[in-house]
């Protein structure tokens, strides 16, 4: 089974959208978040682009769908799907700081 949400926060009190979009936007934990807002023209600096193409709902990459694409992937990235860590923000990437070190 398949759900699509395109407005997952519709059904939330505006006060509780401003919460999680602000804490999102404002400081995005997982790679593939940070790539998504670096391609925003109104929030990226220099605009990037994120390489290869986007996987058919059909055929998704094993291990984490977003390892084909991220620039922190490591070689179990496909081969294991990330467990979700963290406290207070949770992430799904062991290796979403990495990144940040890298920058």
């Amino acid at each position: 089974a398949l759900i699509v949400a395109d407005e997952p926060t519709t059904a939330l009190d505006v006060t509780t959208q401003c919460k999680i979009l602000g804490r999102l936007l404002e400081a995005p934990a997982h790679p593939y978040t940070r790539m998504l807002l670096a391609c925003h023209p109104d929030r990226a600096v220099e605009l990037a682009g994120i390489p290869g193409t986007v996987p058919p709902a059909t055929a998704q990459p094993s291990g984490c769908r977003f390892h084909p694409r991220c620039p922190v992937s490591q070689p179990d990235c496909s081969t294991s799907v990330p467990v979700p860590q963290g406290a207070g923000r949770i992430v799904a990437c062991p290796y979403h700081a990495r990144e940040l070190a890298l920058a």
